[in-house]
């Protein structure tokens, strides 16, 4: 699988992952975008945005296409830092996901 090309104009791509069919979508993602809620997405990538300690989620389709971001930034979240972090929380969405990561040198 190759790595989308640049996601996100601000922000670094530091790992990627095509979600596996064996992957269990858990429901318990509540992300929306446009007033409709994002279910299951093939690909996801984690991005670390220049101008912020935080890193972002990011829900793609097929063809790497941005579906929904989430930042962890509102008053009173603590902000995901660390690569590890981030895919634990990804984890919650889609159980079985952790295998398939690839990690980008930066």
């Amino acid at each position: 699988m190759e790595p989308p090309s640049q996601l996100l104009d601000d922000a670094d791509l530091l790992a990627f992952a095509e979600v596996p069919s064996a992957a269990r979508f858990t429901g318990r993602l509540h992300l929306y975008s446009d007033g409709e809620r994002i279910g299951p997405v093939p690909y996801l990538a984690i991005c670390k945005p220049r101008d912020d300690v935080g890193l972002l989620l990011v829900h793609c389709d097929e063809s790497w296409e941005i579906l929904g971001l989430q930042a962890w930034n509102a008053p009173g979240v603590q902000r995901i830092t660390t690569v590890e972090a981030m895919k634990l929380e990804a984890e919650r969405f889609y159980e079985g996901l952790m295998p398939s990561w690839i990690d980008l040198a930066q």
